[in-house]
């Protein structure tokens, strides 16, 4: 809303009025994220508006979400969405448990899909799986030891030094999922 004054010129009679603009066309869809990455067990907030050809939001249009992230998790829980209309928008929240890259994309008639991609990491790591190879060893053999590693919802973790192996006077470990050689030490197992 503007006030508009008009002057004379002679005198200082002046003339006033009120101007509403109103927003143009629907012409997009704006997305956005709360964060590009989140970590398992977060949750991740989108909102949506849509607007004319000068970023004005424009109100009363429909307007949906959707998601890429699995229905169930890796424990099989659901992740869904919750969404809430807002006075100028639309926003979806989801607590997501998976790792992964994923998408939420924002949909309204006669306007291209808005998408807007995050990424989300594993947790810290709670629990790991060792396997033993061959197993029962023998002491002039080659022994690999391997353990999996995973976040409270069964994401791997794979930021961890998880490979051993142990020949006959020798121990090395590494190395990890990205190359790297640990700089840790093993210790002789007793009997």
């Amino acid at each position: 809303t503007y006030r508009v004054v008009a002057d004379a010129g002679s005198g200082g009679v002046l003339a006033e009025a009120t101007l509403t603009v109103l927003p143009g066309l629907p012409e997009r869809i704006a997305l956005d994220l709360d964060s590009p990455s989140i970590v398992a067990g977060d949750t991740q907030k989108a909102t949506a508006r849509v607007l004319d050809a000068y970023d004005n939001v424009v109100t009363g249009v429909a307007i949906t979400m959707s998601h890429s992230v699995p229905a169930l998790d890796l424990q099989g829980l659901a992740q869904t969405m919750a969404t809430e209309q807002l006075a100028d928008a639309v926003q979806g929240t989801i607590a997501v448990r998976t790792s992964g890259s994923f998408g939420i994309t924002a949909s309204a008639t006669g306007l291209s899909d808005a998408t807007a991609p995050f990424t989300v990491a594993p947790g810290p790591t709670v629990s790991g799986v060792v396997s033993l190879t061959p197993d029962p060893f023998h002491a002039d053999e080659t022994l690999t030891v391997a353990a999996a590693w995973a976040d409270v919802y069964a994401n791997p973790v794979n930021e961890l030094y998880s490979i051993v192996t142990a020949a006959p006077g020798a121990f090395v470990i590494g190395p990890n999922s990205q190359g790297m050689v640990s700089p840790g030490k093993v210790a002789k197992a007793s009997r």
